[in-house]
């Protein structure tokens, strides 16, 4: 049954627009998934993306990639290893895990140039210890 229930909300949210990723207030499609973050199109309507890839891989991001996302509020990594920066996160999240596989591909990583004015407030969750990340230099979250 629980399946069935999953299935069918997906569904749903595929409905909201079946040809942009990027217009659903959900993504978890490896390929949706992919496009939004590399070809920065996401929107605000986006509230929650699972990167759950079918095998290990890598995606560069757009430095942007956030930018337009303004109502993101839970980011999940499963099993992707990301390479590039990352210029902007939106105030707007509220979990955040960078997981995944990351500390396999050494030479892959991902850079955070926030700007002084991010303050997340709702933050609950920054997970980072599956990630490969070991230190987050002149990253402050202001309370």
């Amino acid at each position: 049954m629980h399946d069935l229930l999953q299935k069918l909300g997906k569904h749903i949210v595929y409905e909201e627009s079946p040809t942009e990723p990027g217009k659903r207030s959900r993504l978890w499609h490896y390929e949706d998934v992919r496009s939004v973050l590399t070809e920065n199109r996401g929107t605000k309507k986006i509230r929650g993306i699972v990167v759950e890839l079918p095998k290990s891989d890598v995606i560069p991001l757009n430095p942007e990639c956030f930018l337009l996302m303004v109502n993101l509020e839970i980011f999940i990594n499963r099993n992707a290893s990301f390479f590039g920066h990352i210029d902007y996160l939106p105030n707007s999240l509220r979990w955040i895990e960078l997981g995944g596989r990351s500390n396999i591909y050494i030479k892959h990583t991902v850079a955070f140039n926030l700007k002084c004015n991010y303050n997340p407030r709702h933050l609950v969750m920054f997970d980072l210890s599956s990630s490969g990340i070991r230190q987050l230099k002149e990253f402050k979250i202001r309370t």
